[in-house]
């Protein structure tokens, strides 16, 4: 049908995207040729379109974050070898740094890395690591294959967890899973119960938490199991973050202890700096001008005083005084070269 062939050319140019996007992708397609447009009817859709795909090894999977109330579409090669998938994106030494990462990602014990840690994988002879992180790590993010947790953490992008998901369950046997999908858990909630192991995806806590109700049973050993504070922000989860940064602020490789607290108080500060630096300034006169405006008003306010006191007012001028009263004052201005205050209280004999 034209409706699918022109839906898998959309998800051929954009393999990764988030659900929302995909079904606008949808709609509009459907706009276009005609059709109604059913969001309810897009799960269906998907399947008829994988059942034409399947003889090309390929398919279109949504998947749910498995942290944040977010879900995907992605395109995956189902043949292709799993590290291979990232040879349109990176370079074959680039392809080793990510593999790197990933490795260091899922032996850690938080399931994430630093920035600093990140940018540290790089060896030196392949790229300097600012333009790593502008142009590779940006793309890693963009494309879903990492994700930012916070700023300047990252881990492994759902992405990564369906497309490379043989490479990574070969290589960490050991890895937890989440006891209610059955998934690695990477970045996950452990059951506080002793003696009980059980781990979970959050997002998985939270829907069997709306159907259970206030207490949430442990799957496993049936106690009450809390959910602790996310380690995710409110502004990351999704592609786009990881396609903008990703505001992210660039990591330094040799940073003191509490470095960052201080350049968030810098930053502030600038912020508040260039607010002012924006506030319409009224226009000053040069200071030469005001001085010399401000002692020919002084010398022409001290003429005007010695002849009020002799009883003297313009008219008893000569037309010549009057007629250069103006110049005198200037030269007044200039001939005195301190007027003060006290000239108020002068006295005249």
């Amino acid at each position: 049908m034209d409706l699918q062939r022109v839906y898998i050319q959309s998800q051929m140019y954009k393999p990764f995207m988030r659900e929302e996007e995909a079904l606008a992708i949808y709609e509009q397609a459907c706009l276009a040729l005609g059709m109604p447009y059913r969001p309810d009817d897009f799960p269906g859709f998907l399947t008829n379109i994988n059942q034409a795909l399947d003889q090309l090894n390929l398919s279109i999977r949504q998947e749910k974050h498995h942290s944040r109330d977010i879900s995907y579409c992605l395109l995956i090669n189902e043949e292709a070898d799993e590290l291979s998938k990232l040879a349109t994106t990176l370079t074959p030494p680039q392809i080793g740094v990510f593999r790197t990462l990933v490795n260091k990602i899922l032996d850690s014990p938080q399931g994430q890395l630093t920035s600093m840690d990140v940018l540290n994988t790089v060896p030196s002879t392949l790229m300097t690591k600012a333009v790593f992180e502008k142009t590779v790590l940006h793309k890693l993010v963009a494309e879903g294959w990492l994700e930012e947790t916070t700023r300047g953490n990252y881990t492994v992008g759902i992405r990564t967890l369906v497309e490379l998901k043989k490479f990574i369950e070969e290589g960490h046997p050991d890895l937890d899973r989440c006891l209610h999908c059955e998934n690695v858990a990477i970045i996950k909630i452990e059951c506080q119960t002793p003696d009980c192991n059980a781990t979970y995806h959050r997002r998985c806590l939270e829907e069997r938490k709306n159907r259970a109700g206030a207490r949430l049973p442990c799957g496993k050993c049936q106690q009450p199991i809390m959910i602790p504070a996310d380690v995710y922000s409110s502004t990351t989860g999704s592609s786009s973050r990881s396609s903008q940064t990703s505001g992210t602020k660039r990591a330094r490789l040799e940073k003191p202890a509490g470095a960052d607290e201080e350049e968030e108080e810098e930053d502030e500060l600038m912020e508040e700096d260039d607010d002012k630096d924006e506030e319409p300034v009224a226009k000053q006169e040069p200071l030469t001008q005001r001085r010399t405006s401000t002692r020919a008003a002084a010398a022409a306010g001290t003429a005007s005083r010695q002849r009020m006191s002799m009883g003297m007012d313009e008219d008893d001028l000569e037309p010549s005084q009057n007629k250069n009263k103006g110049k005198g004052k200037r030269a007044g201005g200039r001939r005195k070269a301190v007027v003060d205050d006290d000239d108020d209280d002068m006295d005249l004999d």
